[in-house]
């Protein structure tokens, strides 16, 4: 087995508290982390903060409404960490960035020499595939190192 040294969590940070996709991402990121005593990068990217207008913005507005968009996910990255301690992952950096999330979480993957991605998915069908997109299937395309995706079947889905 190639060595594991460097595992990157990318965090959902759609809703208000820690997912449970991520959850799931950070209890498989433990197994490997103790196993190989690797160090655990938690990632949340914040779309959409910055608008046309932005150029004609004073900066104090703009740093004003960067704090207030990255105020939640800051939240849902301690729950994170926190989620992570409790588990028993030692080694942790966090990332909090603006940007298209599959290209950032790509980018910090390159930069930072990732050795293994570890993420959810919503396992998204059809019209709501097509129209949400897929952070974790971009991923898949682009990163320039092997991604596990721990997927979250709904009910109905696993007696079939």
């Amino acid at each position: 087995m190639l060595p594991i040294n460097k595992i990157l969590v990318p965090i959902d940070v759609s809703g208000v508290s820690l997912s449970d996709l991520s959850r799931k991402a950070l209890s498989w990121a433990s197994s490997f982390a103790r196993e190989c005593c690797a160090i655990v990068y938690l990632m949340a990217v914040v779309e959409n903060i910055e608008s046309m207008y932005d150029a004609y913005e004073e900066e104090n507005i703009l740093t004003e409404r960067k704090a207030r968009a990255f105020a939640p996910v800051n939240e849902i990255l301690d729950e994170a960490e926190k989620q992570a301690k409790d588990m028993g992952i030692q080694c942790m950096i966090r990332v909090a960035e603006p940007g298209v999330p599959y290209q950032k979480i790509i980018e910090l993957a390159d930069n930072e020499k990732i050795d293994l991605i570890i993420m959810g998915t919503h396992g998204r069908t059809g019209i709501s595939r097509l129209l949400a997109g897929s952070v974790t299937e971009e991923v898949i395309r682009h990163a320039p190192c092997p991604v596990l995706v721990c997927p979250t079947a709904h009910p109905d889905h696993r007696t079939k």
